[in-house]
């Protein structure tokens, strides 16, 4: 996991009623990942996300 309190940010994608911190971000369904599970099954409509990110780090044997 990123470190505490750390948040995923996007100047470009974020959702409207975002109050300025462009932390909730607006994902079109054309950039979901084909995950039922995870993004739905009918992915029409764009996702909102709100959360953590993850580091990839190239030496992490979990990468």
């Amino acid at each position: 996991m990123d470190e505490e309190s750390a948040a995923v940010i996007d100047h470009f994608n974020y959702d409207t009623l975002d109050e300025g911190d462009h932390t909730r971000i607006v994902v079109s369904p054309k950039n979901l990942i084909t995950a039922p599970t995870i993004v739905g099954t009918q992915n029409t409509q764009p996702l909102l996300f709100e959360g953590t990110g993850l580091i990839l780090d190239k030496d992490n044997s979990l990468v």
